[in-house]
């Protein structure tokens, strides 16, 4: 049940993933959270490899490319109106967006492999309340439903509800560190992001995930290390543009 739950816990935190008129929310201080302005130019992952990422004239990610063990992986985005389109050799990811340009729905196909449908319910604080993720892998259908809960402008907690099974996710921030990713977290996913840079995850009262950061002389994170609760570490170091 909880190999079950980490991975649903991986799409929630990881894709976390309405009809626009532009690909960026009318009200562009409560998506970006911050006063950066910050994208990124290149990001270097131990577990996903180098990331370059390229922009069209709107600012809007136009083309991200993965390079990992000599093989690259190249996702374009298109965009479609009130919709996004993501997509590369194995996946097609299609992000159908509202009126305040967030993701409304959000429709994966992993080239058969499985696929993932995601819906989002949103506060008068363009705030995630709801989600409900309908997955198939396998032949087997799992249905997650998420409900979230804020301080501050912060996720702080969550509610999760998988075949009649209830676990609860809290997070830790670090609240005097703004959550500088927010912007791109917009970009490349179409949702919005917690106020914080996030410090810690507990799953079921046990510890799930810690995070640790590194910052440059202007308090960018420059180098991020995820430990997962079998130990496990994942970093990423981080060159931004700014303007």
């Amino acid at each position: 049940m909880k190999k079950i739950i980490n991975l649903s816990l991986l799409c929630f935190l990881v894709l976390g993933a309405c009809k626009k008129e532009s690909s960026t929310p009318k009200n562009d201080n409560s998506n970006t959270g911050t006063t950066f302005n910050c994208r990124y130019d290149t990001v270097y992952s131990s577990s996903l490899g180098t990331e370059i990422y390229e922009y069209d004239a709107q600012e809007r990610i136009s083309k991200i490319t993965r390079i990992l063990n000599g093989k690259e992986t190249v996702d374009t985005y298109t965009y479609m109106g009130n919709q996004v389109e993501v997509k590369n050799d194995n996946q097609t990811s299609i992000f159908k967006l509202n009126s305040n340009g967030y993701a409304d729905t959000v429709i994966m196909d992993f080239r058969g492999v499985g696929s993932l449908i995601i819906y989002y319910f949103y506060n008068s604080q363009n705030q995630i309340t709801k989600q409900i993720q309908e997955m198939e892998f396998g032949g087997n259908e799992i249905t997650l439903e998420v409900e979230n809960y804020y301080l501050n402008g912060n996720n702080t907690t969550s509610r999760l509800l998988l075949n009649g099974e209830e676990s609860i996710v809290k997070n830790e921030y670090h609240l005097d560190r703004p959550n500088i990713f927010k912007e791109m977290e917009y970009k490349t996913q179409f949702i919005p992001s917690s106020v914080n840079l996030i410090k810690a995850s507990i799953l079921d009262d046990k510890p799930n995930q810690q995070f640790e950061y590194q910052f440059d002389n202007q308090n960018r994170v420059v180098f991020r290390k995820v430990i997962n609760p079998d130990g496990d570490e994942q970093t990423e170091s981080f060159v931004w543009k700014c303007k």
